[in-house]
């Protein structure tokens, strides 16, 4: 051992044979936990803002600052001893107001950043579970726009809409959300997906898909699919390959190098797309069979169904409108690539069916109402939206616990209450809540409404917005 002026010192464990003397060891102190866990509605541990004080108001002390390494201490004048004790007091009440603020005492400081529970379970912020959605802002469209679809552009963070009834899109600029461009499209323009600075917006109701400069705004090309409708489309980034689902008629696959259709895939009922990049598995929702079908990107085939509900009766009975029992009806599907979980939206059922993407496994069916169309989630907290344009509504989800949190009232209900499940009585169709989206990077929820020409949008999260 040597002391701080070098000169050395025999170390007192070892015996005078240079053995380590087991009465000297010394005893081993308590494990460091590997991982603390947040769990809502009770204390942190003792490491918040009153720690953080006592280390503040220590170095502000004679010791802390004086006191370096062994070394002579240095003089700091009582005027400089005396501010830095200001500041650090002043330090102190700041973190406890914070720790106040957050609905918890200084002891039990909630963290600045979100901290998931190790076992499963949702982001804790200030309050604990995360505030529900607060409307932060209306964007108004042109009169007759129809806006039917948002979809966040992950290069320049541009939120797309979609105006499925004049046949353009409109791209907003997500720090501001005004608008910065209208560019045409085909015939009732839906999804839009990106790769690489290309969007391609799928024509529902022209078989078309529309190339643009995502950078530009510039329309490049249109492909002609050859099929009526195209109402859905995703893409897998690493094999380069364009999905677009025909409705009701087959999944077609192109190349995104060459533009050539590599491959069409039979369907029965085929209604909207969704895709998992990391296991590189597109799945497809078949309203009249109550199935999600599940096709590697890899032999471009169906690997796999899932049945998420029960079939219309008897079968093939839904074009002909002669059904004794309607189907479950599976329109939208949400994937959670980080927590490798399904949510699919039975529209006819009012239901989301929660799936394990490992094994296909449902875990859980959740009751909300008839008219639940369209799931986004916000991977990171494993919060799940869902849009029913019967209710007006927006669900908000626990992805984790499969359990209803909050229903928001965004816009206006079929009219009467509850005409949903026979349309022909109903005399007023609502505001029309269609196809949401989540921004990521800003925590917003885009809410297009169809009837009324305009996107709300709402700031989630524990901050009620900004960047996580």
């Amino acid at each position: 051992m040597r002391r701080p002026n070098g000169i050395s010192t025999p170390d007192p464990r070892l015996s005078p044979d240079g053995v380590l003397d087991e009465s000297h060891a010394e005893a081993p102190g308590p494990p460091t936990p590997a991982f603390t866990q947040v769990r809502p509605n009770h204390a942190e541990p003792r490491s918040g803002a009153v720690s953080d004080c006592r280390a503040r108001h220590l170095l502000a002390g004679p010791r802390g600052l004086t006191r370096r390494h062994g070394r002579r201490p240095r003089a700091f004048s009582v005027a400089t001893r005396t501010a830095t004790l200001v500041l650090a007091i002043a330090a102190c009440l700041l973190a406890v107001s914070d720790s106040a603020l957050a609905g918890g005492s200084a002891v039990g400081a909630w963290p600045r950043v979100p901290i998931r529970q190790r076992d499963g379970g949702w982001w804790h912020g200030p309050g604990g579970w995360p505030r529900p959605p607060m409307l932060l802002r209306t964007v108004s469209l042109p009169s007759g726009a129809g806006p039917g679809a948002v979809n966040i552009e992950p290069y320049t963070g541009r939120a797309w809409v979609s105006n499925l009834l004049n046949n353009t899109v409109t791209v907003l600029d997500t720090r501001t959300d005004a608008p910065i461009a209208t560019i045409p499209a085909g015939e009732g323009p839906a999804e839009v997906a990106f790769d690489r600075g290309i969007a391609y917006v799928a024509d529902s109701f022209g078989g078309t898909i529309t190339v643009i400069d995502a950078r530009s705004l510039k329309v490049l090309r249109t492909i002609h699919t050859g099929y009526a409708y195209t109402q859905s489309l995703v893409i897998d980034h690493y094999a380069q390959k364009l999905y677009v689902a025909s409705y009701q008629s087959a999944v077609l696959v192109y190349s995104l190098r060459t533009g050539a259709l590599l491959k069409t895939i039979a369907g029965d009922d085929v209604n909207f797309l969704a895709i998992d990049q990391a296991t590189h598995r597109v799945y497809v929702s078949n309203y009249n069979d109550a199935l999600l079908q599940v096709i590697s990107t890899a032999s471009d085939s169906i690997v796999g169904e899932i049945s998420v509900g029960h079939p219309a009766e008897p079968d093939g009975c839904y074009e002909t409108n002669t059904c004794v029992v309607n189907p479950s009806g599976p329109d939208g599907i949400a994937v959670n690539e980080r927590a490798n979980r399904l949510y699919v939206d039975n529209v006819i059922d009012g239901t989301m069916v929660v799936i394990d993407g490992r094994t296909g496994a449902i875990l859980k069916t959740i009751t909300t109402k008839p008219g639940e169309f369209w799931p986004a989630v916000d991977e990171s907290s494993n919060v799940v939206y869902s849009s029913n344009y019967a209710e007006g509504t927006v669900a908000v989800v626990d992805g984790w616990g499969g359990s209803l949190r909050k229903v928001l009232s965004v816009g206006e209900p079929f009219l009467p209450i509850g005409c949903f499940s026979d349309q022909e009585t109903c005399t007023g169709f609502g505001s029309g809540i269609s196809a949401l989206a989540f921004d990521a990077a800003n925590g917003r929820l885009y809410v297009p409404e169809l009837s009324i020409d305009r996107v709300l949008v709402f700031a989630t999260g524990p901050q009620f917005g900004g960047a996580r």
